[in-house]
């Protein structure tokens, strides 16, 4: 990423100067938060995501997602239920192994009428994952260059609940990934690449 200046900047620098540190909504109209883990590695900066168990009592039932849920009355923050979240879908301790970067700007979903703010963490490396087979049936850390390469992605079919939908969305690995994860990776690599 070229700086104003003509220099270049290392992408999570960028994330951490540039990303809000201020709590979304304050007040409240924050239904959710995801945790959008991220560490480098020789294929350059990756992402967790997971791939939602398949369960009746959950609306995004098997899709592809970035770990995370519902604010809880013990959360005091959207971090704090990231963190949360984090630990109780995958097994990984944000707040002993990484670095709260900041918020994307929350994003209103389409289906479920739920406003999901976005929380970024760095980790310095891979975590060990444990996940909770309840809730994810699979994970993947998966390469942001792959999305830079055609950052609109492309049409996809999906079926939710029923109904048959064409939405944009990205592939990587056999993941379909679209919706508002699909919306918070394009924002992310925006930032970074």
């Amino acid at each position: 990423m070229d700086l104003e200046d003509g220099s270049k900047s290392d992408p999570i620098s960028v994330l951490d100067l540039k990303l809000s540190k201020a709590e979304p909504y304050p007040t409240g109209g924050i239904n959710a938060c995801v945790a959008v883990a991220l560490f480098r590695s020789k294929s350059g900066i990756n992402a967790l995501l997971m791939r939602r168990s398949e369960r009746d009592d959950d609306f995004w039932s098997g899709q592809i997602a970035f770990p995370g849920g519902g604010r809880e009355n013990v959360d005091k923050s959207c971090h704090d239920t990231a963190i949360r979240e984090m630990m109780e879908e995958m097994g990984l301790d944000l707040s002993a192994n990484s670095k709260f970067l900041g918020y994307l700007k929350p994003l209103s979903a389409q289906h479920g009428g739920i406003t999901v703010a976005p929380c970024v963490f760095w980790l310095q490396k891979e975590q060990e994952i444990h996940p909770n087979g309840m809730e994810v049936s699979s994970y993947k850390w998966i390469p942001l260059s792959k999305f830079s390469e055609n950052p609109d992605g492309s049409i996809h079919d999906v079926t939710m609940r029923g109904e048959k939908l064409s939405v944009p969305s990205f592939e990587y690995d056999g993941y379909i990934i679209w919706g508002l994860t699909y919306h918070i990776i394009k924002r992310l690599v925006a930032f970074i690449i």
